[in-house]
């Protein structure tokens, strides 16, 4: 009896001494450089003519090709929220009127089959033709709700704060 009393006191002690960042949210492997960034804004938006703007130290892609213009933006540059294992960094294609026009996963910490299973569901193409205040209407797909509700809430804050910066 008196092992047990002195064990519990030592094993809660140590799990005191972890670090805090052992259970912080994954991050991101790298930082997208301004490159980077124009390279996935040319894949992305399939315009070879786009433009690289900052303003308040956030940066964005301004696009223009025969079909349509408009912006693009990595959702790292605004937001990162863990889904069930990590965060997942998005591009977001939207036109001049900001209704999203494509959403393509760049990097994601999160679990590849949820991932997977989400693309499979077609769950990044319900967001087309949406504008920020509609994003929170898109349904979470049953069997990865934490991943797909994560991705919902990144989509919609980056929209949010960059509609904001456009002010």
């Amino acid at each position: 009896m008196k092992i047990k009393n002195r064990i519990i006191p030592l094993f809660l002690l140590l799990l005191l001494m972890i670090p805090c960042s052992s259970f912080a949210a994954k991050s991101m492997r790298k930082e997208i450089d301004d490159e980077m960034f124009i390279k996935i804004a040319k894949r992305v938006s399939k315009s070879k003519e786009v433009t690289l703007r900052k303003k308040d130290s956030v940066r964005y892609i301004y696009f223009k090709s025969k079909q349509c213009e408009g912006y693009v933006i990595l959702s790292s540059d605004f937001i990162r929220i863990k889904g069930y294992n990590g965060p997942t960094n998005l591009a977001v294609v939207m036109g001049i009127d900001l209704k999203i026009q494509k959403v393509v996963i760049i990097e994601t910490m999160d679990t590849g089959e949820y991932i997977n299973y989400l693309k499979k569901n077609g769950f990044l193409k319900r967001f087309i033709g949406l504008s920020v205040d509609a994003v929170g209407s898109i349904d979470a797909i049953s069997g990865c709700t934490i991943s797909s509700e994560a991705i919902k809430k990144t989509i919609a804050i980056s929209l949010e704060k960059f509609g904001s910066l456009l002010k």
